[in-house]
């Protein structure tokens, strides 16, 4: 039992706990101060994007605001998207300069849609009207460096109307650039009530910059009326992006789950049983945590009218009722949530929004459940914390702990909030998690002029995930015999293609310096903490074969175009082993998976352009030759998939 010191009249006295009044446990979050965050002309925020717009490695804000969640006229729902930056030690109101006019917006994304590694915007617009893809232009205006430009690539989305609720982003089909999973909540005139039938999933694939609906060739048209959530992850452990579509409405099933080729082409999977389901009510949010720190991934259901729950992964696939992991009762029509390690225990905690008594929870993680946390998760009324509709989490102030962005809005517009973690959460002290390597099948040699293809799950212990969680992913390989030593100088980064996933790609030269290719995956968080490098894999290469695609030099060549798609590389599935994502002990060239421990190493919206991640990674060139065969292999890309 603790005891409470005191002081009276200069001696120190020991007071008995029954006698002491209780001392408040203070909370994890505090609201920023005005001179950090201010919103000043609030919106109504149905979306919040966290990014690093300008490449100074500080995460900036992006708000999708729009009027209305029932029917309204047209132009009913048009209002400013707002957008705030790091400048000067403060969160700087740029929404003017960044984002002017008003539109319809549900969702707003920050990743690298035309593949020149820098940030691009897609602004998902409600209400049957069309939505946009802003580029970032090269460079800043010179008065203001910091400050980036955007500019919409017309033609670059479906002319077609549309009512978006929800996006995904993610590289789909393997061919290195960035497409969109959607829900529409169609043109019904209740969305998302009993009439309304016509929304469903939609597929924007990307072309050279330009989404083009491919849903009619790729995607079952399901029903998902008045969906908020929809999510591309890994569901089956082949390190392509399935998905899952929750919905609102009252048509259709609450929670869909659609398995990729590999190809971009989707296929219902077997729903979730309904005793998992409990009463036939829809999702609200789907989010993914490692409940069982095991290498599958969980999906945390955030229901109206019935308990929230988790759903727990089989890593093929499948998703099975997870009884006494988490069942939280509530009543609220909107609910927000996303994970995180806030001990640095290595169990992934949970903390939620629904409107309840406090709003704002805290649940820790533990073995075999999420329990609601005594301490308050932050000292704020529940009025201040009202009409939350999205709610996001980055180390904002670079002191190493997680920070909380909540978009709030509803009926009315409300100021949006920022909550600076205190020191009663723990310091970032656990390096990122390489969870899964795939590469290609050890028994298939390559040849010289071939590409080696390296996929991998990284995180660091939080979803969604973001960019600048990360300081570097790479690939490094060398030539010879094992045991020799690994090199920076023969590395490349890896590019992220959705949830947690990155893929690298090198292309052997033609001649090869040896007949093995080594390589291994390594990461660093946003802490400079880093991750023990997966375990050394082998690959043979087929030396009496040469191919007329060689390209130049005594060394194999990194490539950040992704080009060509993944299929054939799969055989290699190895895990980083330990509890805290050592690496494994498997040996090189063994094709087996094995598991990675405790660590939620199939745990946890890191942003497409790798911005946060590319300093190492660009190679320059003034070979004219050069350029010109880059400029052809990535038209031939385009091409291809």
């Amino acid at each position: 039992m603790r005891r409470r010191l005191g002081v009276c009249g200069g001696a120190l006295l020991l007071v008995s706990p029954a006698l002491a009044a209780p001392v408040a446990a203070a909370p994890r979050w505090s609201v920023a101060t005005a001179g950090v965050f201010s919103d000043a002309q609030p919106g109504t925020s149905v979306d919040v994007e966290l990014a690093d717009l300008n490449g100074d490695r500080r995460v900036d804000l992006l708000f999708a605001n729009s009027r209305g969640e029932d029917l309204v006229p047209p132009g009913g729902a048009d209002e400013p998207n707002q957008a705030f930056i790091w400048h000067e030690g403060q969160l700087v109101d740029v929404s003017d300069a960044l984002l002017p006019g008003v539109d319809a917006a549900r969702v707003i994304l920050a990743r690298d849609f035309d593949g020149d590694d820098r940030v691009d915007l897609f602004i998902g617009s409600g209400w049957q009207t069309r939505s946009q893809l802003l580029v970032q232009l090269p460079e800043a205006d010179a008065l203001t460096p910091w400050l980036p430009r955007f500019a919409p690539l017309l033609g670059a989305t479906p002319s077609s109307p549309a009512s978006v609720g929800a996006a995904a982003p993610g590289d789909v089909d393997g061919d290195g650039d960035l497409d969109l999973a959607l829900v529409d909540w169609g043109p019904g005139p209740s969305h998302g009530g009993p009439d309304d039938d016509q929304g469903g999933a939609r597929l924007w694939l990307n072309d050279d910059g330009v989404l083009l609906d491919e849903t009619l060739f790729k995607l079952p048209l399901e029903p998902a009326p008045w969906s908020w959530a929809i999510e591309l992850i890994d569901l089956d452990a082949d390190l392509d992006l399935d998905l899952v579509v929750s919905a609102r409405g009252q048509h259709g099933p609450a929670l869909t789950l659609l398995r990729n080729d590999g190809l971009g082409n989707f296929d219902v999977a077997s729903p979730p049983p309904p005793s998992a389901l409990g009463q036939p009510i829809v999702g609200l949010v789907v989010a993914a945590f490692d409940g069982g720190r095991d290498p599958a991934l969980d999906l945390l259901l955030l229901r109206q009218g019935a308990p929230h729950l988790a759903l727990r992964g089989d890593d093929v696939g499948g998703l099975q009722g997870a009884p006494g992991l988490w069942s939280e009762p509530t009543t609220s029509e909107h609910a927000v949530a996303s994970a995180l390690d806030v001990d640095q225990d290595g169990f992934v905690d949970l903390l939620l929004w629904d409107g309840g008594d406090p709003p704002l929870r805290l649940y820790r993680g533990s073995e075999t459940s999420l329990s609601l946390a005594p301490e308050p998760a932050a000292a704020l009324q529940s009025v201040e914390l009202a009409g939350a509709r999205d709610l996001e989490l980055a180390d904002l102030d670079r002191d190493g702990r997680l920070d909380v962005v909540i978009a709030r809005g509803g009926e009315l517009p409300r100021a949006n909030v920022v909550l600076l973690a205190t020191e009663e959460n723990a310091a970032d002290a656990r390096p990122p998690v390489i969870a899964r390597v795939l590469g290609p099948d050890p028994e298939t040699p390559l040849a010289p002029g071939d590409e080696l293809v390296v996929r991998a799950r990284v995180h660091d212990h939080k979803w969604p995930a973001r960019a600048v969680d990360l300081e570097w992913t790479r690939l490094e390989w060398r030539w010879g015999a094992a045991g020799d030593e690994f090199t920076a100088d023969d590395a490349v980064e890896m590019r992220w293609y959705g949830e947690h996933l990155y893929r690298g790609r090198v292309a052997i030269p033609t001649p090869a310096p040896a007949a093995q290719l080594w390589y291994r995956v390594c990461a660093a968080d946003a802490a400079l903490l880093e991750a023990p490098c997966s375990t050394p894999r082998a690959i043979s290469l087929d030396m009496s074969e040469e191919t007329s695609s060689a390209t130049d030099g005594d060394s194999a060549s990194a490539s950040e175009s992704d080009a060509g798609s993944d299929a054939g590389s799969s055989g290699d599935d190895s895990l980083s082993g330990g509890p805290d994502g050592d690496a494994g002990s498997a040996s090189a060239g063994d094709a087996s998976s094995t598991d990675s421990g405790t660590d939620g190493d199939a745990d946890a919206d890191d942003d497409g352009c790798n911005c946060a991640q590319r300093q190492g990674a660009r190679a320059g060139s003034s070979a004219l030759a050069l350029l010109l065969a880059l400029a052809l292999t990535r038209r031939r890309r385009r091409r291809r998939a």
